[in-house]
């Protein structure tokens, strides 16, 4: 063997003569590729007045002198050039982009492209269970023109998926699919013992308290264990003179104790006549809870025996009425609540969220939502 494996630097051989050639020649070759800096890596043909020592990464087309070298490394020494065939894995700092490179075996590359790490620690040490660690006093995730997703994903239900905020590296707060496939909010005072404290049914999109909530009305323990609510937005008009299913007023609660009440709160938007009123009723699974609701003819400050609400005395005015109560089923089975409506003629129309398209006078505002919200209150 005259040469080393990887630089192909001679040896200098048993009996040879003028062995400073030999020496010289590998010093000058060591002196090319240690700590290997280029100065560009774009240029296709010689630089004009290049500096001793200067290193180039040859681009394609290669032309002139450089002709046929791609990629390969020009070292200008002694007034000629040298040249040096890299192999795979070589670095090189491109001194004129400040990024380093890379040779993958075909091409230079940044070393930056790199996709895949193990563990990665910026400003920190990372180890294999947080393989990514960042110490910094702000973290900053962008968009990149439109919008912006932070994803966490869990391999099983039963696993999980959450964000853990912590003080001194022990837990105080949780949220996240925790264990199941519901959202949740977790509190702990000490890292160890957690408390539920909210939980979001992923197939409905029930809000529940396991731990209560404090501010409940008088006569049970203060605590509003779940809270379902629908709001709509669609536009909605009747001239049925028999009761009709109001759309989207409906909400769903399963109680978790037969003692429990129901505190109900509607909010509705609504338009019609002005000589005839509207009949508002409040249904439990198919059963009319409140009676005698609705009266013809009342004015719009609603009073006269409305129990939602009655039309203003002003043709098509939109207004926003809300009324409510505490319902005691006695039951912890499945609950359906649902408002129902109709009018006093069917020549008088009436409608709901159309505040911004029928007449908006005397103050009334032009409000086009509504809603129906049940919370169940622990006896």
């Amino acid at each position: 063997m005259e040469s080393t494996p990887n630089l192909v630097l001679p040896y200098i051989m048993p009996s040879q003569a003028q062995k400073h050639v030999t020496h010289n020649e590998a010093i000058r070759k060591l002196d090319a590729l240690v700590q290997l800096a280029v100065v560009d890596r774009t240029l296709t043909a010689p630089p004009a007045s290049p500096t001793d020592g200067g290193r180039y990464i040859i681009a394609s087309p290669a032309t002139g002198d450089w002709l046929g070298r791609e990629n390969q490394l020009a070292a200008w020494q002694d007034g000629a050039w040298a040249y040096f065939t890299p192999q795979s894995g070589w670095l090189a700092r491109a001194i004129n982009e400040n990024t380093t490179l890379v040779f993958d075996g075909s091409a230079w590359v940044s070393a930056s492209t790199q996709s895949s790490f193990s563990t990665l620690g910026i400003n920190g040490s990372a180890d294999l269970t947080n393989r990514l660690t960042v110490s910094s006093p702000a973290t900053l995730f962008n968009h990149e023109g439109d919008g912006h997703q932070f994803k966490v994903n869990k391999n099983t239900p039963t696993d999980t998926a959450s964000l853990l905020f912590q003080t001194g590296f022990s837990g105080r707060a949780e949220m996240g699919l925790a264990g199941s496939d519901d959202f949740s909010f977790k509190v702990s005072p000490d890292g160890s013992q957690f408390y539920d404290a909210i939980a979001i049914d992923r197939s409905n999109g029930t809000v529940s308290f396991p731990s209560g909530v404090s501010g409940g009305p008088s006569g049970g323990n203060g605590k509003i264990n779940q809270i379902v609510g629908a709001r709509f937005t669609d536009q909605h008009e009747t001239n049925s003179t028999s009761w009709v299913d109001i759309p989207g007023a409906t909400v769903d609660l399963t109680p978790s104790d037969i003692a429990s009440k129901i505190e109900l709160t509607v909010w509705l938007s609504t338009g019609g006549s002005s000589s005839w009123g509207s009949y508002v009723r409040l249904l439990r699974n198919g059963t009319e809870i409140l009676s005698g609701i609705g009266n013809s003819g009342m004015s719009g400050n609603g009073n006269g025996g409305c129990f939602l609400h009655c039309y203003s005395s002003i043709a098509y005015a939109p207004m926003l009425w809300s009324s409510g109560g505490v319902d005691e089923p006695a039951t912890s089975a499945p609950l359906t609540y649902k408002l129902q409506w109709r009018v006093g003629s069917t020549s008088h129309p009436a409608y709901i969220n159309q505040g911004s398209l029928k007449r908006n006078d005397s103050g009334y505002g032009a409000v086009t939502a509504s809603q129906i919200v049940a919370k169940e209150i622990l006896a």
